[in-house]
């Protein structure tokens, strides 16, 4: 049981919602705390279906001015002892990594999207989560994905990374879950 779960959901690339957002989020994020969302929502009305819970979301590069004037480019959330960057990760490069932990030295977890790369990457104090993307996958996985995180305690974390097999079947299969212990 954990003390609060979150889903994750990148780079849904979409002008309006659709019967797969409300599928995902009435199954597999039926039981979350929060949502975060890590941007290229592109318009609005995509965020319908997370409306009535505690949504988190950024603005990406490829987001309109409705989402822009409303949503951060980034955010600070404090859940517990633990503190997060919500990104959408435009903008900085090849050293993605080094950049953001060195211009925010004090997160613990960076949740990010924009490669549409679903990844966990821990170091020795932080960890770096991209749930990929729900929509659209121009990357090399070509499977779209989103995440969830688990507060088991207040000092340790579950990160999973979920392939969307068939959403209108509610097929989901865990690519990755990993655990990780604030230090």
């Amino acid at each position: 049981m954990s003390l609060c779960k979150i889903g994750v959901i990148s780079d849904t690339h979409l002008d309006t919602f659709n019967d797969e957002l409300m599928i995902l989020n009435h199954y597999l994020f039926n039981d979350v705390d929060m949502i975060l969302h890590c941007g290229d929502v592109t318009k609005p009305p995509v965020l319908y279906p997370f409306l009535s819970g505690n949504l988190k979301c950024v603005s990406g590069n490829m987001d309109s001015v409705a989402i822009r004037s409303v949503y951060p480019f980034k955010e600070e959330i404090d859940i517990f002892s633990f503190k997060i960057l919500l990104l959408h990760g435009s903008g900085y490069g090849a050293f993605f990594y080094e950049t953001i932990s060195n211009e925010y030295p004090y997160m613990d977890i960076y949740v990010y999207g924009h490669t549409h790369k679903p990844e966990i990457f821990k170091t020795e104090k932080t960890v770096f989560f991209n749930p990929g993307s729900f929509f659209y996958n121009r990357s090399s996985f070509s499977k779209r994905s989103v995440g969830v995180i688990e507060f088991e305690s207040m000092n340790r974390v579950r990160f999973k990374l979920i392939n969307i097999e068939n959403i209108a079947d509610k097929k989901f299969t865990i690519i990755e879950d990993v655990k990780w212990e604030k230090q």
